[in-house]
């Protein structure tokens, strides 16, 4: 087995690995591919890309993202191959810390290379929703930017302005007088949201479900979950928010939609 750099060839081929339920991996690597801050790994055999995986940098932290196993090369030691080649790739001075999410099936892959789990990922389905009128909720603008970014990294105790601002421009705000209490960034992998207090979280995720029948919440976050639970959604499954090396110290009860498996 070879464990190399990802090509833009390889993408013709990335729609056999897409495992069910999960987003198109063709775009997701067509963008890691252009970005400075991703670095997409490639496991052949038998000259067949049998895998692959990606690392998304962003100040100080690195995310393991994408991590994904053809399902005829399965139970080979592939997936443990290809996150062991991701953490190699990683300068553990610059970025001590390292997160994912992990499925299920990933989850002992991970376990077994020195990952602790930190908490569970919530995921819920249901119908969507009439777009509604909420006073306080406006589009992003420019003056706001710094607010906003302030604002993500109070609740995932990162720096992820690379990955986030990109999303600025197609992000909604929800504002209290002339401060920003919560932010929604529709194009930014499953919808983030973030926001300083309930008021805020609970009206920019109901704003989210006008567009998405799905969610992903972190645990700790029993206002996002019951707001959920009340506006029809109902639980389909949990997955594991998982990190080797030091503790950050993010806030999850400010996260009213996770950005995605691979950003958290």
């Amino acid at each position: 087995m070879l464990i190399t750099a990802m090509q833009p060839d390889d993408l013709s081929q990335l729609d056999l690995l897409t495992p069910e339920g999960w987003d198109n991996l063709v775009p997701h690597f067509t963008f890691n591919l252009q970005a400075p801050f991703c670095r997409p790994l490639k496991a052949l055999l038998d000259g067949q890309i049998a895998g692959v995986g990606n690392i998304i940098y962003n100040e100080d932290t690195a995310w393991l993202a994408q991590i994904v196993v053809h399902p005829a090369f399965r139970k080979r030691g592939i997936g443990k191959a290809i996150t062991a080649a991701l953490l190699e790739q990683v300068d553990r001075e610059r970025f001590p810390t390292v997160l994912l999410d992990a499925t299920d099936m990933g989850y002992p892959v991970y376990r077994s290379l020195g990952f602790d789990t930190i908490t569970r990922h919530v995921h819920f389905a249901g119908p969507l929703l009439p777009e509604p009128s909420i006073p306080g909720i406006i589009p992003y603008q420019p003056a706001y930017r710094q607010a906003v970014l302030q604002l993500d990294r109070e609740a995932t105790g990162e720096n992820r302005e690379a990955s986030v601002q990109a999303h600025l421009d197609h992000a909604w705000l929800y504002l209290d007088g002339d401060q920003v209490h919560g932010a929604f960034f529709p194009t930014l992998h499953r919808g983030l949201i973030v926001a300083g207090d309930p008021v805020a979280g609970r009206a920019l995720l109901r704003l989210r479900l006008s567009c998405k029948t799905h969610a992903m919440v972190p645990e700790e976050n029993t206002e996002a979950i019951a707001a959920l639970q009340q506006l029809g959604f109902r639980e389909q499954r949990r997955s594991r928010r998982m990190r080797q090396g030091p503790a950050r110290p993010w806030q999850p009860g400010m996260i009213f939609n996770i950005t995605g498996g691979a950003l958290g």
